[in-house]
């Protein structure tokens, strides 16, 4: 536990007792920034590039006084999950495992959802937020459905 951290006032904690600092999500490299990201958040490359591995994450945790992370894979293109594996299994009890999924792919989802708890240890999925398409033909149909029926 990071000795740094103590209590905050806590109601849940006696005065002067330390508590672990969680980190709850954490997207797992899933490609190096762009410039415009670097533009417009200074110093993010060099942050990534630290984090690229599993070893330089628990450093950079370390040094922001960090015990414990939530690691998300399920974001981008590249599969993040054997990269997610390899964290946990270096570092055990320091990460937990979450994945992002999109329940639009029906039982390809589900088939996914099952493989990730039972094989991979996950105990966290989260569902991918879907926007809307079209705002105009979302704001079409609000408005027709508002209308009196014939």
């Amino acid at each position: 536990m990071n000795a740094r951290v103590a209590d905050r006032g806590s109601s849940t904690s006696p005065p002067g007792t330390e508590q672990e600092v969680i980190d709850c999500w954490v997207n797992v490299p899933i490609g190096e920034p762009d410039a415009t990201a670097s533009y417009l958040f200074p110093g993010l490359v060099e942050r990534w590039r630290g984090a690229a591995s599993p070893a330089g994450l628990v450093e950079q945790m370390e040094a922001a006084g960090v015990d414990k992370a939530v690691l998300v894979s399920g974001w981008g293109p590249l599969d993040s999950v054997p990269w997610l594996r390899d964290a946990r299994q270096r570092y055990p009890g320091k990460f937990a495992a979450s994945h992002v999924v999109d329940p639009r792919q029906g039982l390809k989802t589900i088939k996914l959802i099952d493989h990730l708890v039972r094989d991979e240890g996950y105990r966290l999925i989260r569902r991918f937020l879907m926007a809307i398409r079209s705002a105009t033909r979302y704001t079409r149909s609000a408005r027709s459905s508002a209308l009196p029926s014939a």
